[in-house]
């Protein structure tokens, strides 16, 4: 194999040679070349298979660096099979460079399986396993190890037994057997049991792309599987110890129940299972997620809140929202992972105070006027387009959730990621939030506003604060991106205008200067306006 350069990736032969009993295999050239690296073959390797199928080995191949396979029969064995395969050093890496479209891997592994047969009914498989310094998508997951056993029954079953390790700290244990149905329209059966111990769930931050979300505690408890492949009964118990879960952006960080949660026949119970965040005030989950079928899995959940503390959270650098939300919840989720239906509302209280930052604002004047004139070379070809954005779905998922605003929520937005250009909304409204199976979202209501502050800057204007006037409101028709906007900020001043036709005499007069939104966000209306109410 050559590469696009011409590099050898691999050149690796074997020589067959027949004999009277048998026929043997030789490694060919005696330095191959395996992943773009040569390799040494061991002197007067050969693996030999005799008549009766019986193997007979003896072959290594290393580099410099000890990475290498090896294949070899035990001497002087009595088994009818007693053979050996090993897999040494080997530099995950390594192997990317003739695998495309590999996941980001590295670390290396060795790994070792013994297969031993006595008798044409009598055998059985070990496998060592273990990997040094394993790291997935630039995450370190540490040093894993597996061991496990296979071994036919006396009945005829299937029987397995083995075991993970963490850091040589053993966290899965798990064993079982299979025994095939013996007869036409007869059961087969099944027969396994899995323990957890400590099981960390940070590794599974490593699959959770851009680190939107961060999991940490670990899992315990047991469980077992009886019946047949076609209707397995699982049952059994499991505790989250200290399992957090953090979403940066949101600002939203939960901590989970320690209390076990209870599979009874296949029927994941919840009973008061709480959710908590850095408040008193718990998220409780009640019901059962029923997984007789796993091919659609029956869930019926009760979900409420009550004062639950949704954010409690200085600004980062990653956060979109930050401060305190307060929000009473109430829903149920029913029907198959791809046919929920969940039906609910929430009403965010009174005493709640978050910032919102507005990434990309149509609000931002300095890019709307550094559109006003556009110099355009037209000897560029080069076209640069938005590509579109594809509407997430959720998986069938049927949403629809009333919203209750209380008046008193103070809610600002920043305008800019400085926050010097922002706007303190006071006021409240209801509204009605809906998500289609379809993907597509829907959001209907009017948020009204009673007071608030906005300040805003142009690069013709100093900075200034506008009181936001009673009345003004934004208003959901249908597309959440795209609301009706009216609303209008003034700012009272004091000027001296002449007092006569001559100019001789002034006097100061107050006005009210002041910015109205109109419009739709996608098309928004930026009005300035100029009042002299005395």
């Amino acid at each position: 194999y050559l590469n696009g350069r011409g590099e050898k990736g691999v050149d690796l032969g074997l020589k067959a040679r027949l004999h009277p009993r048998g026929i043997s295999f030789q490694v060919s050239p005696e330095t191959p070349t395996l992943v773009y690296r040569p390799f040494t073959a061991n002197e007067g390797n050969y693996v030999y298979v005799n008549e009766k199928g019986k193997i007979y080995a003896d072959m290594k191949l290393y580099d410099t660096n000890h990475t290498g396979i090896s294949l070899y029969s035990t001497p002087d064995s009595l088994a009818m099979q007693d053979l050996t395969l090993g897999i040494h050093h080997l530099d995950i890496g390594e192997i990317k460079r003739i695998v495309p479209y590999m996941p980001d891997v590295t670390g290396s592994i060795d790994a070792e399986a013994h297969y031993v047969q006595n008798t044409a009914e009598d055998m059985q498989v070990a496998i060592d396993l273990a990997t040094k310094d394993l790291v997935y998508n630039k995450q370190p997951m540490g040093n894993w190890g597996m061991n496990a056993v296979y071994l036919p029954g006396d009945a005829g079953e299937h029987c397995i037994d083995g075991f993970f390790t963490l850091n040589d700290e053993e966290v899965v244990s798990w064993g079982g057997s299979y025994l095939p149905a013996k007869g036409e329209g007869l059961p087969d059966e099944l027969r396994a049991h899995m323990r957890l111990e400590h099981f960390p769930l940070q590794i599974a931050n490593a699959f959770i792309p851009d680190r939107m979300a961060m999991l940490g505690g670990d899992i315990d408890g047991t469980m077992s599987v009886t019946g047949s492949t076609e209707a397995p009964l699982m049952n059994g118990m499991l505790s989250l110890d200290s399992v957090t879960l953090n979403v940066p952006q949101a600002s939203l960080f939960l901590q989970f129940d320690n209390r076990p949660v209870q599979m009874k026949d296949s029927r994941l119970m919840f009973n008061d299972f709480s959710l908590f965040s850095k408040g008193k005030s718990p998220f409780k989950i009640d019901g059962t997620v029923d997984m007789r079928n796993l091919a659609a899995m029956g869930i019926d959940l009760k979900m409420n809140a009550r004062d639950f503390e949704l954010i409690n959270a200085k600004r980062t650098k990653e956060s979109l929202v930050h401060g305190k939300l307060y929000v009473d919840f109430n829903s149920t989720l029913k029907g198959t992972p791809d046919a929920l239906v969940m039906r609910g509302s929430m009403n965010v209280l009174g005493k709640s105070n978050f910032t919102y930052i507005l990434k990309d604002s149509p609000l931002t004047v300095e890019d709307r006027l550094g559109e006003t004139v556009t110099f355009v070379d037209f000897s560029d070809t080069t076209q640069v387009v938005r590509r579109k954005t594809e509407d997430l779905s959720l998986g069938g998922l049927d949403m629809l959730m009333t919203l209750h605003i209380d008046e008193a929520v103070q809610a600002r937005v920043d305008l800019n990621d400085a926050g010097s250009n922002y706007m303190i909304l006071e006021g409240g409204g209801d509204l009605s939030f809906q998500y289609q199976p379809d993907g597509e979202m829907v959001l209907n209501g009017r948020y009204s506003l009673i007071s608030g502050e906005m300040k805003y800057e142009m690069p013709v204007i100093p900075l200034k604060t506008f009181s936001i006037k009673e009345g003004s409101y934004i208003e959901w028709t249908g597309n959440m991106m795209n609301p009706l906007l009216n609303i209008k900020a003034t700012e009272r001043m004091r000027a001296s205008v002449a007092a006569s036709s001559d100019g001789q005499n002034t006097r100061m007069v107050n006005f009210d200067v002041g910015v109205n939104l109109t419009n739709r966000l996608e098309n928004l209306g930026l009005a300035f306006t100029l009042e002299a109410p005395e």
